[in-house]
C-alpha cells in the first residue's frame, strides 16, 4: 500500500481541466448575454458587464489553452 499514486495520462487531465474552464466561460457568456439583452430591452444602452465580460475571455482563452495544450501533448508524447 506504500506505492505512490501515478496518473496513466497527466496530458488527458490537464485537457480535461481547458475543457472545464470552457463549461466555466460558457455560463459566463450566457450569463453576459442574458444581461445585455435585459438592459437593452429597458433602454439601457449596449449594456455591456465589463467584469463579466473579462470573466467570460478569461475563462474562454484558458480552457482553449489547456485542451489544445493537453491533448496536443498527449498525442505527440
Amino acid at each position: 500500500m506504500d506505492e505512490a499514486v501515478s496518473i496513466a495520462h497527466p496530458f488527458l487531465v490537464l485537457a480535461w481541466f481547458g475543457a472545464l474552464g470552457l463549461l466555466f466561460a460558457g455560463f459566463a457568456w450566457i450569463d453576459l448575454y442574458k444581461k445585455m439583452v435585459r438592459l437593452r430591452s429597458r433602454g439601457g444602452g449596449t449594456g455591456i458587464d465589463l467584469d463579466r465580460l473579462q470573466d467570460a475571455a478569461f475563462f474562454t482563452g484558458l480552457g482553449l489553452v489547456g485542451v489544445v495544450v493537453g491533448l496536443g501533448l498527449h498525442f505527440l508524447l
